[in-house]
């Protein structure tokens, strides 16, 4: 008998490609007739970018950034030739054509901005941003990626992505006009305009996202993923009420409609088409 192990990761514990080895070198010990291929699987957590970067016979590049509470980390991403990703696959993606050689980048929020790198003690969503996932977009840029997938799974952030966005042109204003430097969550209350600069045109970005949860409302993602990354049931209100002052923000900026932030997918691991629809505008 030939057994394909396709297991996802176990989170806090192995990853996928290791519990499949485990689960292999358990069966092959009971059954030494049998055959085993380990597939690893990814939900756009961790795991993402290398399993899918291996599958496409890419390469994996190493860039240190900012950690979801601003220690240093060093983050890993992959750059996979366009022309090794499956037809149906780039299909999926609808990217704009691209040359022969095209490159695109495979990027895992989780290397920069993942609960994973936080002890439960230090996971507080008021506290942690994205910026670190906005520099390995960066890196991927700057080493001449035409396009971007980004898994968003496994995050330790409620920051809207304004983290990541301001490593790649938008700048946040407080009520004087002054730069906010800090764009967590715990400074929101300063946060009063947010604009663009010039700047490098961003590649298309796509997002990886296995929920239909829409940014606000019961089923949001303040509700249902903020506990899970340190929130506060006593702050829950305080929080969605600020999540929807800055997406109408962030949506302003953009020149995007109201009603994008209830669109399915949009509160998944933060959001997922708003990221889509703004980031390819360059």
């Amino acid at each position: 008998m030939h057994v394909v192990l396709a297991f996802d990761k176990f989170k806090d514990a192995l990853s996928a490609r290791e519990a499949g080895v485990v689960v292999a070198r358990a069966l092959r010990a009971r059954r030494a007739d049998w055959t085993f291929d380990v597939c690893p699987l990814t939900d756009g957590g961790e795991g993402f970018a290398e399993i899918l970067t291996k599958a496409a016979g890419g390469k994996m590049q190493s860039v240190e950034v900012s950690g979801p509470r601003g220690a240093v980390v060093t983050a890993r991403y992959g750059m996979v030739a366009a022309r090794r990703i499956p037809a149906a696959a780039l299909a999926m993606l609808n990217l704009p054509a691209l040359p022969a050689k095209a490159r695109i980048a495979v990027v895992e929020m989780a290397q920069a901005s993942g609960l994973a790198l936080l002890p439960a003690d230090q996971r507080d969503p008021w506290q942690t941003t994205t910026r670190g996932t906005g520099q390995i977009i960066q890196a991927a840029m700057d080493a001449g990626a035409r396009a971007i997938v980004l898994g968003v799974g496994g995050s330790a952030t409620h920051d809207l992505g304004l983290g990541a966005l301001s490593v790649l042109g938008f700048q946040f204003r407080q009520s004087n006009s002054r730069i906010l430097r800090s764009v967590a969550p715990k400074a929101w209350a300063r946060l009063a305009r947010i604009t663009r600069r010039r700047g490098p045109e961003i590649p298309p970005i796509r997002i990886a996202c296995d929920v239909a949860n829409p940014l606000l409302g019961p089923r949001g993602a303040a509700k249902i993923y903020a506990p899970q990354k340190g929130l506060r049931s006593a702050d829950y209100l305080r929080l969605e009420r600020e999540s929807a002052r800055i997406a109408a923000l962030l949506m302003k900026a953009c020149a995007t409609p109201a009603h994008l932030c209830d669109g399915p997918g949009t509160g998944g691991r933060r959001r997922s088409r708003l990221w889509t629809d703004l980031c390819p505008r360059g």
